[in-house]
């Protein structure tokens, strides 16, 4: 799938992911490939992408948003990362 993820910075991760894991305001989610669509709030917490060859990539960020689109998409606006 898609995956983007831009802080006030700019763009932090932009690429293919296999999955992405988050922390929502009403627990832990993971998305992957054709994951419904969705609009959620971010909690403070890691957020992990996990690359199609299975690396995995962990940033700390301050809240925000995750939005899944049509087409296996993700975009995730942080309001902070580190």
């Amino acid at each position: 799938m898609k995956a983007r993820v831009y802080t006030l910075k700019g763009v932090l991760f932009e690429g293919e992911a296999k999955e992405l894991i988050a922390e929502t305001t009403t627990g832990e989610i993971s998305i992957l490939a054709n994951h419904e669509p969705l609009v959620t709030v971010l909690k403070p917490s890691e957020l992990v992408v996990v690359k199609e060859d299975g690396e995995r990539s962990a940033v700390r960020i301050e809240g925000g948003f995750l939005e899944v689109r049509p087409e296996s998409e993700v975009i995730v606006l942080a309001k902070s990362a580190a």
